[in-house]
């Protein structure tokens, strides 16, 4: 297998037993998540960010009894300095906390302040290996970790080319054949009838809002999609009130859980933003915080308040929750 020459090392970074069950429950639900390593600022970690390029694989070890198992990784995406809040808001249990409570009671034991700048790793594309196949960790990188929760190695070391080959190549089984990621439960549940039916379900929902994007009035057909509200789980949800018509990077928010939809009153569909967006990207989308929808004319078409519902309840800041889902 040939591996990326842009990938200049190999981090491996060990986990609780805590924060490996939240990321197996997020990664079986929501598929392949970004996950925040976060630590101490210190001279040493500075350093080590300063020279990782993105894409670098982060191979995530845990410790139990007396060996230290390989269950999965990630790729590094980029570092920052944040407080404790903030990495909250962002990532929630992907900070390897089940709550806010838990999560600063953490930052508090490893850090000792929660409001001081900590580092954030953001790992993208996280994959876990199944829980019943257990990787031991090679003894050269064993004995490292009995006082340290990271290690670097370059890529020139032979452990380092041993790691990348054995990591991806297990890494392979996992992949969806339609693309790059394990997408999750909740998502492979519906891929079949969405192959099926997406075209007809796409036409209706550009009719019903005679193509133009609900929100921005955008006319621009190749920047439009229809977001479904509810995945295709049956025929049910293939219809338009499933459906609204929206520019493509307010449709991936929406998918992602960054924004949702709710009726203020009978005749009124407002969006909510969330706060990371809030906190991360306010600039970009504020502005569209309590914005009204323009709906269909025939009211038979406009989304169905339990759908809407449904989308608050499971995918809107699914991050928060152990478990939540993505669409």
């Amino acid at each position: 297998m040939m591996l990326d020459n842009r990938v200049t090392n190999t981090i491996v970074c060990k986990i609780s037993f805590s924060w490996y069950s939240i990321l197996w429950s997020e990664f079986l639900s929501s598929g392949s998540v970004s996950i925040n390593l976060w630590t101490k600022a210190n001279d040493q970690i500075k350093n080590l960010i300063s020279t990782i390029e993105p894409g670098t694989l982060i191979v995530l070890v845990l410790e139990k009894g007396e060996h230290i198992y390989i269950v999965g990784g990630a790729f590094y995406f980029r570092s920052m300095f944040c407080k404790a809040d903030e990495a909250w808001s962002l990532f929630g249990v992907r900070n390897g906390a089940k709550n806010y409570d838990e999560f600063i009671s953490l930052v508090n034991t490893r850090i000792g302040d929660a409001n001081e700048n900590m580092v954030c790793t953001l790992a993208d594309n996280l994959f876990l290996f199944d829980r019943n196949t257990k990787f031991i960790m090679p003894d050269e990188l064993r004995d490292k970790f009995k006082t340290a929760e990271y290690y670097c190695l370059d890529k020139n070391e032979p452990l380092a080319l041993y790691l990348n080959k054995f990591v991806l190549m297990h890494r392979f089984s996992f992949l969806d054949q339609y693309g790059d990621n394990w997408q999750g439960v909740y998502k492979a549940a519906s891929a079949r009838n969405e192959r099926n039916y997406l075209p007809s379900f796409r036409a209706r929902v550009f009719a019903a809002y005679k193509y133009r994007c609900a929100l921005t009035g955008c006319e621009s057909r190749v920047a439009l999609d229809a977001i479904n509200i509810q995945p295709f789980y049956d025929f049910t949800f293939q219809g338009a009130q499933n459906g609204i018509l929206l520019r493509a990077d307010i449709c991936r928010l929406f998918s992602h859980g960054y924004i949702t939809f709710y009726y203020a009153d009978d005749n009124t569909v407002k969006l909510k933003l969330s706060e990371c967006i809030k906190t991360a990207w306010p600039d970009d989308y504020i502005c569209y915080d309590e914005a009204i929808l323009n709906m269909p004319d025939d009211r038979s078409l406009w989304p169905k308040k339990e759908y809407l519902q449904w989308h608050q309840q499971n995918c809107y800041e699914h991050w928060f929750i152990q478990g939540g889902t993505h669409i």
